[in-house]
């Protein structure tokens, strides 16, 4: 078996800084296995398949070890003959008050990885398109979060009247998903709500409560940190969307 290594871009690196509404609850292993999705989700090949015999593999191989991500661009077939690219991005946290600072040292470095007896086996990709898609993944793989933000409000007027204004002010919208009525007698649709230059995807339920209604709502927010220290979340996103809500139900 010969190995090898080329180079791939030395010193390059990528920060993210997390802030702690999403990142405080996580510890190492979590930020490692959050930086493993993004790598999947940004590498321009696919991830590593069998075939039907289920001893042939090709594709890549996003793997989380205690200090980082390790990839492998994989063409494996059986009785041991293999070409693999295999590189690694190690990462380490550092924790600022509330913020997780992350920090990932891209590959210096590929390793290549050819055992085919003498014969002349292709890889899964050529060499210096794994090269460019480890400089890719380095520059472009985003940390992503998905926090449910959900509330309440109770209004003195009935369920359809209040139902009717939601229908009648916010555009309603086709989203798949949980139903989350709350009994036979609720009222639920997905609406459109605006969140200043946003626009959220808000499912409202409205149902009878005492002498009027009350209405609940909830909707995902998602979150990109990009390898530059910045991140789109706002933390007054959920202030803006509970304001909203309220004044459509009391309109």
């Amino acid at each position: 078996m010969e190995i090898n290594a080329v180079p791939v871009d030395q010193g390059r690196s990528a920060r993210y800084t997390i802030p702690g509404e999403l990142a405080s609850a996580l510890d190492d292993s979590a930020l490692i296995t959050k930086y493993a999705e993004a790598v999947r989700g940004t590498t321009a090949y696919h991830l590593e398949q069998r075939d039907a015999t289920g001893t042939d593999v090709k594709g890549v191989r996003v793997t989380e070890e205690p200090t980082g991500v390790a990839v492998a661009y994989l063409k494996f077939h059986s009785q041991g003959l293999h070409h693999n690219y295999l590189a690694n991005f190690g990462i380490s946290t550092l924790r600022q008050g509330t913020q997780v600072m992350v920090n990932v040292s891209c590959p210096d470095t590929m390793r290549i990885e050819n055992a085919n007896a003498g014969l002349a086996m292709s890889p899964f990709v050529e060499r210096d398109q794994a090269i460019a898609d480890l400089r890719s993944i380095c520059g472009k793989a985003e940390l992503t979060f998905t926090r449910r933000e959900a509330g309440e409000v109770n209004v003195p007027f009935s369920d359809s009247s209040v139902y009717a204004n939601f229908k009648r002010k916010l555009l309603a919208a086709s989203t798949p998903g949980a139903d989350v009525k709350q009994g036979d007698l609720a009222k639920f649709l997905w609406f459109y709500v605006k969140d200043g230059t946003k626009t959220q995807t808000v499912g409202v339920t409205i149902f009878p409560y005492r002498n009027g209604s009350k209405v609940s709502y909830m909707w995902l927010n998602r979150i990109a940190c990009p390898p530059n220290g910045s991140c789109t979340f706002d933390p007054a996103a959920a202030k803006r969307v509970s304001e909203a809500i309220a004044q459509i139900a009391n309109d």
